[in-house]
């Protein structure tokens, strides 16, 4: 019995503790005291008495006001400035609360405890929040009598100015508010005044939703440009590039990545170029008199320096973003010159067969071709060459790869005429010195030999952006032309006496001869590089540029094996080939 009396004493005090715990701590709200009047909650506001006539400002006192209408107008939602109620409309007393406005709590000394309950606090998204997914109380409110309304009313500023349930609590700044509230039904408070009734479904279809509908702070911006469809806005409808485009407006953007100058539609080129060119294919003109084997002189040993040369290019950019191009571009090529001489104290003469030529002016005055040529004191060659070219590009400058990738890759069509003129001149002086009795002791073989080339082009601009002010650029340029060949073969005295077959020899004709000829030639130039964007209008670049071109008549191939032979002089040998290549730096402005 001693033993039995202790426990039940205990199990009633563990009954006494458990039953205060069930009815106060969890199950009755009264239990837990109120917080003093004076003192705002932590979770909320407390909700003004309901019946108080609400504060109905007219649209004139407040010009900058939303007004309700402006939903369905398409006039833009609420700024930081907050929402103004109209008198008299179905926002006042006898509506619901606007979204967006709240009123604060009538200061009083003392609370009845069932006339007022605490607002919930905001939700993640400016709503009212709900413990475990349940929704809010819907239980009337009484307003104890004598209860006043303070003068001003607080207001809020909200991301979209869109009616909603009658909880008028401030909402975080930032967030997207729901276009309804979490409950799913209306509330009814004291004096017949009810709220709308919420849904999950969107209650107003003009509030804007999913990422654009943030509001403008710097964590929300850099959430909305990680999404996806921040790269590709408005695909597929009105806002697209491809509409924009279509409706004769341009897209927003340009690219993450380039030089935009969208407004500089125009711009130059000055490039300056060192360049070289391959030797071709050599043809021997000179030996040691009547020892053929000792071969002294050739065309290659001539010997051409690399010259300078320019270029200027002038285009317009037209077309969203400039995604369209059309320029033109001259460029040449400080003529090459070069020159050689030899001579031998045995005399030098030439491989060239010279029989049955001879150079007639009268029967006192005469000479055959093989005696100015052959024993001669000194062989003298010199090569000139000269370079144009013309060009006019069509170009596609629209980004083919994504704005975030730093690879790019333009292409365009045009048209370009280049030409390459060259003249090889081969001399002889028999005995005394250059210029001396008028020119009678000197001979010469000379001929001009023309290219030009005139066709389309295909051009590709590789790029890769290493930062948004350096790019490494590739630009390759392959043409299908025809090459319009023209020779001038001319032998004559220092005089101007021109030569001439002999009677006997049964060849008709005379020099000069002259022709001309047409085939199909290739040609291909690639520019490489580094360009720099220093300035907003302003890049500079260095690079190497190649041009290879075939199917090119050259005067090294035109010399014949027996000058007498007239008719294959007039045969253009046009199997030739050409390479340019060297260094070049250009600056470009925009304007």
């Amino acid at each position: 019995m001693k033993r039995i009396l202790p426990s039940l004493w205990i199990l009633l005090m563990i009954g006494a503790m458990e039953a205060r715990g069930q009815s106060g701590l969890y199950g009755a709200p009264e239990v837990i005291p109120f917080p003093p009047t004076d003192a705002v909650p932590l979770q909320g506001r407390v909700l003004p008495p309901m019946e108080t006539p609400p504060v109905s400002p007219s649209w004139n006192e407040y010009p900058n006001a939303w007004r309700p209408d402006q939903r369905r107008s398409g006039l833009p939602a609420p700024d930081s400035q907050g929402v103004s109620v109209p008198s008299g409309s179905r926002y006042s007393a006898a509506g619901a609360v606007p979204y967006g406005v709240s009123v604060p709590a009538p200061r009083r000394s003392s609370q009845p405890i069932g006339a007022y309950r605490y607002a919930q606090a905001p939700g993640p998204y400016g709503g009212a929040g709900s413990a475990a997914g349940m929704e809010p109380e819907a239980t009337p409110i009484e307003a104890p009598p004598g209860v006043g309304v303070p003068e001003q009313a607080a207001e809020t500023s909200l991301p979209y100015g869109v009616p909603r349930g009658a909880s008028a609590l401030p909402t975080r700044s930032g967030l997207p508010v729901p276009d309804a509230g979490l409950g799913g039904r209306s509330e009814v408070f004291s004096g017949g005044m009810t709220t709308p009734e919420r849904s999950f479904g969107p209650a107003n279809p003009s509030a804007p939703s999913g990422p654009s509908a943030a509001s403008a702070n710097l964590v929300d911006r850099m959430l909305r440009d990680s999404e996806p469809s921040a790269v590709f806005t408005g695909v597929g409808t009105e806002e697209s590039p491809l509409a924009k485009a279509l409706d004769g407006g341009c897209a927003e953007s340009c690219g993450c990545w380039g030089f935009p100058m969208a407004d500089c539609p125009w711009y130059a080129t000055v490039l300056v170029f060192m360049m070289g060119r391959d030797n071709p294919n050599r043809f021997w003109t000179s030996y040691e008199t009547d020892n053929n084997p000792n071969q002294l002189m050739h065309t290659n040993d001539i010997g051409l320096a690399w010259r300078v040369g320019g270029e200027v290019r002038f285009g317009r950019r037209f077309g969203c973003c400039s995604s369209w191009a059309i320029e033109a571009a001259y460029w040449t090529l400080d003529p090459f010159d070069g020159r050689t001489a030899i001579s031998h104290p045995n005399g030098v003469s030439t491989p060239i067969n010279l029989e049955q030529v001879w150079f007639y002016r009268s029967a006192a005055d005469w000479d055959m071709a093989a005696d100015l040529f052959d024993n001669a004191i000194e062989h003298r060659l010199r090569r000139r060459n000269e370079f144009h070219n013309v060009e006019v590009n069509f170009l596609r400058l629209e980004r083919l790869a994504d704005s975030r990738f730093p690879l790019d890759i333009h292409w365009g069509l045009g048209v370009r005429w280049f030409r390459f003129e060259e003249e090889l001149l081969f001399g002889s002086l028999r005995r005394g010195t250059w210029g001396a009795a008028g020119g009678v002791n000197e001979a010469y073989i000379d001929q001009e030999v023309k290219n030009d080339l005139i066709g389309a082009q295909l051009s590709v601009d590789m790029t890769y952006f290493v930062h948004r002010n350096w790019r490494i650029f590739l630009t390759p340029r392959v043409g299908l032309y025809n090459n319009h060949i023209q020779l001038d073969f001319q032998v004559y005295r220092g005089d101007g006496t021109a030569a001439s077959p002999q009677p006997g020899s049964g060849v008709t004709g005379t020099y000069p001869v002259r022709a001309n000829t047409d085939t199909l030639s290739f040609l291909t130039q690639v520019d490489a590089g580094v360009e720099w964007r220093f300035a907003k209008n302003w890049t500079a670049a260095i690079g190497y540029r190649a041009i290879v071109a075939t199917g090119i008549g050259l005067a090294d191939n035109q010399f014949p094996a027996y000058l007498i032979d007239l008719p294959e002089v007039g045969h253009i040998d046009h199997n030739g080939h050409l390479i340019l290549h060297g260094g070049f730096a250009s600056l470009t402005v925009n304007f």
